[in-house]
């Protein structure tokens, strides 16, 4: 990959750092135009990762910053090596505000010294020096403002402090201690929206604003009974660091009395001890409140209205069983934050007792899990009815069924029976619903599923010994309409090959070892084998499958990647019995040192971790525990890593930051 074809990649970072090959390197893989701004292309998909913590986050661009709405103006460049070592930003990229450029180098080349600053830290409360000492104090950080890549500053209990760090744009974050009077309680809230952290000796001031909030819970518009056995909380949820805060308990008093930072909050009730008088919702959202500047704010009345639940359930009519052995729970789920609120079992023939808060502008969906069944259906989480206003429920909510019968072949065959070591799972599935008909050793199958929608029939390997198909999720039905015939025959390719590292054979051990799967876009995965192996033969289910690598144990020899797509597979255009793949995973080793410009002090360490284009996985290939000088050395699939940084212990000689991107580098196989 050449010049801008580099960089669609890595972090969502597109207004906040440019990433350009490097004109002045041979080796730099740069072509003549500009790089594009990173974008992030990774996706969540793929066998369980053995690599490090996926702290994903970059640097923030060297800018002005201000302290509010976030508003800046470019520096130029502030690239670890000269301006014109590294190629211009495209005249039609529409992002002005980028600062610090750093070069995607190869390999093979010099890697330019990476910088860092110490900012001087002070901090007041309400522009007064903190009195209250550890006991009333609070923990700052800064984030850069679009990955997360955070450093701690220190303690408003510590006044003024000096913390290193990479140079950037950030905001402040501030997250409560232990808070008496003067410190706020929130659990996290930006106190500076956008600071600019320049790349040499730097100053900060932070004030930490607070306001006093006052106001009062009334249910049904009465004050709650104050109990713990029958309680919930008023929480204050920040969408902007995606925190709450408790700033009233029922079981103590109806009254809000809270010091909190001001800014856009929305207020959500949490139930904490379910009774019979407070709702039973834990997490609904009651409404937005901007939280001005003062010494005082009132939330006025907060009110909550509810209504209780006493609706009957019928199964096809009929009366559900009145037995825990034959019993499903029923649900409402608020279609706004999620909360899932159980609300009655088919063995009582009735939703409730339960009371939830209610109103035409708060909607649910009703939903159907069984526990047991004898002759219920057999559904885990099942749709019974979209977008429900509670106070509107009809006066009796009746289930429709369906019976399902059927068998399974593989490839025209009977599925093994009786074979606990050959046998797979056949379920119904939609959406987030599923119903297991039966496993393939038992038989044919007969189960009663609820009869609300379409299904697709989806085939999981239990255990196979080369018979069945190794898969753990295969669709090979669409849209079935539940009582209609089953009859399945699962169409599979029995694959065998051949397996190297770099086109070498690979080590035949335990301790230099990778796995291999195949991945379909649907989310279905097969274990096909291990490079110690050095060879594979499993059954499948005939679709389009990605041949992906992943990393077991590295010893040196196999890369550490993990989730890398090696090639594509295809076993629906001619699908044949059998079928020959020999698999080759690129490998290349190297070895580069980077130079930070100030040296660790004796007890610190910083971990330098790399990701690969279009991978979400961050890999450890070095440290630095003293001196300036980091040895990084791996071996990798080829292609674009960006470098980043991860204090284990910093902030004084190597910066604080716990994920930020400090450099690129990239090497053809």
């Amino acid at each position: 990959m050449r010049g801008a074809d580099l960089m669609t990649w890595l972090l969502c970072a597109a207004s906040a750092l440019v990433v350009s090959g490097c004109s002045g390197d041979d080796n730099s893989g740069a072509s003549g135009s500009a790089t594009d701004s990173i974008t992030d292309s990774a996706t969540d998909t793929g066998p369980n990762s053995t690599s490090q913590d996926p702290t994903t986050t970059t640097n923030n661009s060297t800018t002005s910053g201000t302290t509010g709405t976030t508003e800046s103006m470019s520096t130029g460049p502030e690239s670890t090596t000269d301006a014109a070592d590294c190629l211009a930003l495209d005249e039609a990229t529409e992002s002005p505000d980028v600062g610090r450029v750093l070069c995607c180098r190869s390999v093979a080349a010099d890697f330019p010294s990476i910088s860092t600053t110490l900012v001087a830290v002070t901090v007041t409360i309400d522009g007064d020096t903190p009195v209250g000492g550890e006991y009333d104090s609070g923990l700052l950080f800064l984030e850069e403002v679009t990955t997360g890549d955070r450093a701690l500053l220190g303690s408003t209990a510590d006044k003024a402090f000096d913390v290193r760090v990479f140079p950037g744009r950030y905001r402040v974050v501030y997250e409560v201690d232990r808070a008496q009077e003067k410190a706020p309680i929130n659990t996290r809230a930006v106190v500076l929206e956008s600071v600019t952290i320049a790349s040499h000796m730097d100053s900060l001031a932070i004030d930490v604003k607070t306001v006093e909030l006052s106001g009062a819970l009334l249910v049904d518009g009465v004050p709650p009974v104050k109990s713990s056995y029958d309680a919930a909380e008023i929480e204050l949820y920040d969408a902007a660091t995606d925190s709450r805060t408790v700033i009233l308990d029922t079981a103590k008093t109806h009254m809000v009395s809270a010091r909190v930072i001001p800014g856009e909050y929305e207020l959500r009730y949490a139930v904490t001890d379910i009774g019979t008088e407070m709702p039973r919702n834990g997490d609904a959202a009651l409404k937005a409140v901007t939280v001005d500047e003062g010494p005082t704010f009132s939330l006025g009345d907060i009110a909550v209205a509810t209504v209780a639940l006493d609706a009957g359930v019928t199964i096809d009519g009929e009366a559900p069983p009145p037995s825990e052995l034959d019993n499903a729970e029923i649900y409402l789920v608020d279609r706004d934050t999620g909360d899932r609120i159980f609300v009655g079992e088919t063995m009582n023939g009735k939703l409730g007792p339960a009371r939830v808060i209610g109103g035409p502008a708060r909607r649910y969906d009703l939903r159907y899990a069984a526990l047991k069944s004898q002759s219920l259906p057999i559904n885990e989480w099942s749709l019974l009815a979209a977008d429900v206003d509670a106070g509107s429920m009809p006066a009796s909510i009746d289930l429709p069924t369906a019976l399902v019968s059927g068998s399974v072949e593989i490839d025209g065959g009977p599925a093994p029976q009786g074979e606990p070591e050959e046998s797979a799972l056949i379920s119904l599935e939609r959406s987030d619903d599923r119903a297991i008909l039966g496993a393939t050793k038992d038989g044919p199958f007969q189960r009663r599923v609820l009869a609300l929608s379409s299904y697709d029939v989806i085939y999981g390997h239990e255990a196979s010994s080369g018979v069945v198909p190794a898969n753990n999720q295969a669709r090979i039905v669409e849209d079935y309409a539940a009582g209609d015939a089953l009859a399945l025959n699962v169409e599979t390719t029995l694959l065998s090959g051949t397996i190297k590292v770099g086109g070498a054979p690979p080590p035949a051990s335990v301790y230099d070892n990778g796995r291999l799967f195949l991945r379909s876009a649907d989310g279905d995965v097969v274990a096909l084998g291990e490079t110690r192996f050095g060879g594979f033969e499993r059954r499948v289910v005939n679709k389009v499958y990605d041949v992906v690598y992943s990393v077991d144990t590295a010893g040196g020899m196999v890369p550490s990647n993990v989730d890398y797509v090696v090639e594509q597979l295809d076993l629906t255009t001619e699908p044949v019995a059998e079928k020959s793949v020999d698999i080759d995973v690129p490998a290349e080793s190297f070895t580069i040192k980077l130079n930070f410009d100030n040296p660790a002090e004796a007890v610190e360490r910083g971990r330098i971790l790399v990701r690969l284009e279009g991978t979400e996985e961050l890999l450890y290939v070095g440290e630095i525990t003293e001196g300036m000088t980091a040895h990084l050395s791996g071996t990798l699939v080829p292609g674009t890593y960006g470098i980043f940084f991860q204090a284990d212990r910093g902030g004084f000689g190597i910066p604080a930051n716990q994920g930020a991107m400090i450099s690129c580098m990239t090497f053809d196989g």
